[in-house]
């Protein structure tokens, strides 16, 4: 591809800068300071990683130490998912990403350049010894890290690096700054980068934060501090912390596919909350459970009736506009419908009241609520037109609400075509990411889909075993998805009462 080809495909979709580094030298604060900046945005994915790999999948064989393999699932490799990540950007906004192993990647370098021959970067340093040891510290508190010892750490460094453990693990390359720079300034203009020492960032945040944004081309005087950021607890060297330090990379080693919340585990105490804090969490709880119960009891004060239904829905396959939401089995799964009876869908509606329909769980409401509790509403009006058709669901502490559908089974009978359709073939509905999509767009489904600090849908088991290992995106027939499930969704939901 040429450079000309490259500029024309990121145009109007890539970052105006980059932060590139240093690990644990205060980019994660740096990136969440300049996210709150009206005039800047930054990518739902902090850390996409795309230029160290760019449209190629990471190198299992680099990614051979404790949890590499799950972290290497996160980075967005692709390029049109890397271009989705700034979609979301407000017009006239500069957009940014943040990915602290830029600096250390002479191989990224080269691909920075030509794909974005314009672009700004900041790169923070810090000390290279107390990186280091923050490093190290982060990965040992992680319960990844197998040696207690720093100094052995970074004498294993390597023996590591031999061995395909991922860059997060260089304690003493990722410091080595001279070499960074050196490589750097032979591949982007000096007048392009940006140096901040992470000190002066920590001790004078609101001129630092001036700084950057005059060197942006951003508004100054409006950034003044830092908020706190990748601040975790220590855990001492227990019995339980050492068993789950253990058993972390045990797990980590064997199915490369630990879920974060494990490794988390070994940050925290080793008993549950107790004394003040346990207090709190409990009043809060409870406090919860019996606002959700008052109203629950107020809903249904005055009776309620159980509704059973039988529909015979006749499935209809849906109006894409000529988009294959199943690439070429569309026409077949199309005809097999042609010839389909009307599908029949029994049930009992559990609490009918005369102001409508009553549902109710001890959760906050996510995608599939609001389709579990969608699908509820179409059953009702179809089954009760003549009552009032109002559908209202109660959670811990949020609510909402489906106002009257008119004709419900037209809206069930393209859901029923899906169904059966999706029963021969997996279907690429993702709810989540679909939800976001629904609610905000490309940029925030991406945002759920791969996330670098909570699991992603995209790191769901069921989806993998679901499609065989196949590669899954975002794609455009999974957006159609979200727009034929969610959109009438959305048509008819209220925040309910007030």
């Amino acid at each position: 591809m040429s450079r000309r080809d490259l500029r024309l495909g990121m145009r109007g979709s890539r970052p105006d800068f980059l932060i590139i580094g240093a690990p644990k030298a205060g980019s994660t604060a740096l990136h969440e300071a300049l996210a709150t900046h009206p005039q800047l945005y930054a990518a739902p994915v902090k850390e996409p990683k795309y230029f160290l790999t760019p449209d190629r999948r990471p190198d299992p064989a680099t990614q051979r130490g404790p949890g590499d393999a799950h972290s290497a699932r996160e980075w967005v490799w692709r390029r049109t998912d890397y271009e989705r990540l700034f979609a979301g950007a407000p017009p006239g906004t500069l957009r940014f990403e943040s990915t602290p192993f830029y600096l250390w990647s002479q191989a990224s370098h080269p691909h920075i350049a030509r794909q974005l021959p314009d672009v700004k970067l900041i790169a923070v340093i810090r000390d290279p010894v107390d990186r280091a040891f923050s490093n190290w510290t982060h990965l040992w508190a992680d319960g990844l890290e197998p040696e207690p010892d720093f100094r052995t750490a970074c004498r294993l460094e390597p023996q590591r690096v031999a061995a395909g453990w991922a860059p997060f693990w260089r304690y003493l390359d990722l410091g080595r700054y001279g070499q960074q720079f050196a490589s750097l300034f032979t591949h982007v203009d000096p007048a392009r980068v940006r140096v901040v020492r992470y000190r002066r960032l920590i001790d004078a945040p609101a001129e630092t934060l001036d700084e950057l944004c005059r060197f942006l081309g951003a508004d100054t005087g409006v950034l003044d501090h830092l908020p706190p950021s990748n601040v975790g607890r220590w855990a001492p060297d227990g019995r339980l912390n050492t068993w789950l330090r253990r058993a972390v990379r045990r797990g980590a080693a064997a199915g490369a596919r630990a879920h974060p919340r494990l490794w988390r585990i070994a940050q925290t105490s080793p008993e549950l909350p107790a004394g003040a804090t346990g207090d709190v969490l409990k009043r809060r709880e409870l406090g919860a459970l019996a606002r959700l119960a008052g109203d629950v009891r107020a809903a249904l004060a005055a009776g309620a009736t159980r509704l059973p239904f039988t529909l015979a829905v006749v499935p209809r396959w849906p109006e894409t506009g000529g988009m294959a939401l199943f690439g070429e089995y569309d026409a077949a799964l199309r005809e097999t419908l042609l010839e389909a009876a009307p599908m029949p869908l029994h049930g009992t509606l559990n609490r009918v009241t005369e102001a409508g329909q009553v549902l109710y769980r001890y959760a906050n409401p996510n995608a599939r609520e609001y389709l579990n509790a969608w699908l509820a509403h179409l059953a009702y009006c179809a089954a009760q037109p003549q009552g009032p058709c109002r559908t209202q669901w109660y959670g811990a502490g949020e609510r909402f609400a489906f106002s009257r559908v008119d004709v419900p089974l037209a809206h069930l009978a393209p859901l029923v075509a899906l169904f059966i359709a999706g029963r021969r073939l997996p279907l690429r509905f993702f709810p989540k990411s679909a939800w976001a999509k629904a609610n905000g767009g490309d940029s925030d489904a991406l945002g759920v889909w791969i996330s670098d600090r909570v699991r992603g849908e995209s790191d769901d088991p069921a989806l993998e075993i679901a499609w065989r290992g196949a590669d899954l995106t975002l794609d455009a027939p999974f957006g159609e998805l979200a727009k034929l499930v969610f959109e009438p969704l959305l048509a008819h939901l209220t925040e309910g009462e007030p």
